[in-house]
């Protein structure tokens, strides 16, 4: 299980439109809006980080979302799972090469 606090960067104007979609989100809860209403803090509750990419890219999907920033994340017994040898991660969308592919704006030729 992986729980993330995360920030949906919104066009203003399409705030509560995004808040009530995001609510349908049965591994969403809403805990706060920013003063500039630009921003929805959110906390997401996945199974892997497989379904974590899978609802992020759901929710950049949204008319009216900007961005989605993950800024904590525990995940649980999946640590134990790490050290014990259970489980090998798959780091591949940690690196910076493959970030660099996802965003090619990125990529700064000198």
């Amino acid at each position: 299980m992986i729980y993330s606090g995360s920030i949906v960067f919104v066009e203003p104007e399409k705030l509560e439109e995004i808040k009530a979609t995001l609510v349908a989100f049965k591994e969403i809860d809403i805990h706060a809006v920013g003063d500039e209403k630009q921003q929805i803090v959110i906390s997401i509750e996945s199974e892997d980080d497989k379904s974590l990419e899978d609802l992020t890219a759901k929710l950049k999907a949204i008319d009216g979302v900007i961005d989605v920033g993950h800024h904590m994340m525990h995940f649980e017994e999946a640590v134990d799972d790490i050290i014990a040898g259970k489980v090998i991660p798959d780091r591949k969308g940690f690196q910076r090469s493959a970030r660099r592919e996802k965003n090619p704006l990125d990529i700064q030729v000198v």
